[in-house]
């Protein structure tokens, strides 16, 4: 009897790993699988990426052509061992004694810069002073440095104080040196800027060709973005971005709110309120809600386009959540010249979860003809939803160009997906290679399909979404991630979880712009404008932020990491396995 029990308990089942602890089915050895990445410096075949094509290199920003040398730069040091090498290796001209005190200058220290005091401690007639830093435009150089530093890194007056704190260092300068340097920052910005945006429009009419007083029609993509996240924004940000050329063109800083309004109406009625009055420049540019600041951004951008660019936005490419492209019509900046309407291919995609997420929701609890309801277990879950996005997706990228196969595809995915062993439904597959089952239907393996009356309740959606006019706006293939790129860099520079002034954002605005469009150059080109020689460390940083920045666009641009990051989001949304990741790209144009 205990033989038996001991056989029993050698045959019980062993664990030999799961979807989470098996090494086969992870992330990183399926990314391993894939075909790795090209390496651009070896590689010369591979396709210049969107950075490569905006940001050209120019050779007379490269610290070997400025014949410029590393002893003009700004180092951290000790001042006790600073002093007491100057102690011991400095004599008093007078006595020629080996006595010399050393101390700061806490009286005329502004901010960074310091000013060193050497004194004779033996015969009290020899003092000499020297200063740590260089003035330009009124102000240390070492501090506008600082202070541009903290911009970039969406910082203020309190991380300055917070980095001298940490370094035992005297305090930075007052908040309102503070302000008046980040006024002198923000207005070189903003040149810097506006020269890169008119550099972009010079550029695109060297594309179309034209001379300089002949007016373009360009396609342009237009979105809008807040300081809060959401609509709740006092502030909004638009921006116009050349689908041509892919830089920035112009863009629009809107703003509900002013502080000092609010300070001053109280007193609203005296005289100091009226002088006040006289003298102030109020912040509020927009009247309505945050919700309305991008179509009356994208408004005001296309009514100055001809006048400001001397161009025109024939071409809208943009969301369909908002209003924008209605206002931006009725308003007739270009007369009765008509402005076509362009979607982006991203924004059309989530279309079709946003719709099959709503129709399930909106139908919780109703009985379908097979007695059933929509959602749960072999019927349409949230992983299948995904599925049918992802493919409808595909469908419109890969059919740039052609509308009547675009249409095929979109119809088919529904029927491609909702296929079983049982009831396959490749009636609409189209007669090519990406539908598997075509090829070879005795060899290629159904999933866990639809029911029909799920089938039948999902096929309205989808003849909606094949419609020939939303679908001919999908036709150019473009999306408006450079956009979102560009939000991103505004962002960065403009933390979204505190509330800034307007003149604070707009410095971050013009920044990232400058820095889309042309590269850490423009960092370059900003210390100029204050007065600054950059140096030979920024000109080498810069010129190598640059170079990563074009190599690895270039690397993103590939094939491979096309594929790659496909498998990889395939695999975190769950609707790929390691087999499938093993084999390959799994769907090609509505194909699984």
């Amino acid at each position: 009897m205990g033989n038996k029990k001991k056989a029993r308990k050698t045959l019980k089942r062993q664990f030999r790993g799961n979807q989470h602890t098996c090494p086969t089915t992870t992330i990183e050895s399926v990314a391993s699988k894939i075909t790795e990445l090209p390496n651009t410096d070896s590689e010369t075949n591979v396709t210049p990426g969107p950075s490569a094509k905006k940001i050209k290199m120019q050779s007379n920003i490269l610290p070997e052509e400025r014949n410029l040398n590393n002893t003009n730069s700004f180092i951290l040091m000790d001042t006790s061992i600073l002093f007491a090498f100057l102690s011991a290796t400095v004599a008093c001209d007078v006595c020629s004694q080996f006595t010399l005190s050393v101390e700061l200058d806490d009286e005329r220290r502004s901010g960074f810069a310091h000013e060193i005091i050497l004194r004779c401690s033996n015969c009290n007639e020899w003092e000499t002073r020297f200063k740590t830093s260089r003035e330009d435009c009124g102000h240390k150089e070492v501090n506008l440095r600082m202070v541009s530093f903290a911009r970039a890194i969406g910082r203020g007056y309190n991380a300055l104080d917070m980095f001298t704190l940490y370094l035992n260092s005297p305090p930075p300068m007052t908040r309102n040196n503070y302000k008046k340097m980040f006024t002198t920052v923000a207005e070189a910005s903003k040149k810097v800027a506006m020269e890169s945006m008119e550099k972009a429009v010079t550029e695109l009419r060297e594309i179309s060709e034209n001379s300089e007083d002949d007016v373009v029609d360009c396609s342009v993509s237009v979105d809008g973005t807040w300081q809060r996240r959401g609509h709740s924004s006092h502030h909004g940000v638009v921006t116009a971005i050349s689908v041509e050329n892919g830089k920035c063109m112009d863009t629009e800083i809107l703003s509900n709110i002013c502080k000092a309004c609010q300070h001053w109406e109280k007193r609203k009625g005296t005289v100091e309120y009226e002088s006040w009055r006289l003298q102030h420049n109020c912040k509020i540019n927009h009247a309505g809600s945050a919700g309305a600041m991008e179509a009356a951004g994208a408004v005001n951008i296309f009514m100055r386009s001809v006048e400001t660019r001397n161009i025109r936005y024939t071409q809208y490419l943009g969301d369909g959540d908002s209003s924008s492209y209605k206002k931006v019509v009725d308003s007739k900046p270009y007369g009765e010249k008509p402005i076509e309407k362009l979607e982006c291919v991203g924004h059309v995609q989530k279309r079709c979860g946003t719709r099959l997420r709503r129709l399930v929701n909106d139908n919780k609890g109703r009985k379908l003809d097979d007695g059933k309801g929509i959602s749960g277990i072999g019927r349409l879950t949230s992983k299948k939803i995904d599925t049918l996005q992802n493919y409808f997706g595909f469908a419109i990228r890969q059919n740039s160009g052609n509308l009547d196969q675009m249409k095929a595809d979109v119809k088919a995915v529904l029927f491609h997906v909702g296929s079983s062993e049982k009831i396959p439904r490749h009636d609409y597959c189209p007669d090519n290679s990406w539908c598997k089952y075509k090829l070879d239907p005795k060899s290629y393996k159904h999933k866990n399909g639809l029911p029909e009356a799920v089938i039948k309740f999902l096929e309205p959606i989808f003849v909606d979404l094949a419609n020939e006019e939303l679908l001919r706006k999908c036709t150019h293939g473009k999306t408006q991630n450079r956009n979102e790129n560009l939000n991103k860099l505004i962002w960065e520079r403009c933390p979204k979880e505190l509330y800034v002034e307007k003149e604070t954002i707009e410095e971050a605005v013009y920044s990232a712009i400058s820095y889309f469009n042309d590269g850490a150059v423009s960092i370059i080109k900003c210390l100029e404008y204050l007065g600054i020689e950059p140096g030979y460390y920024t000109y080498k940083k810069c010129f190598d932020r640059d170079k990563k920045r074009i190599r690895f666009s270039d690397i993103k641009s590939s094939e491979a990491a096309k594929k790659r990051r496909k498998t990889l989001r395939a695999i975190k949304k769950g609707f790929l396995d390691t087999t499938a990741a093993s084999e390959g790209d799994m769907y090609t144009s509505g194909g699984h």
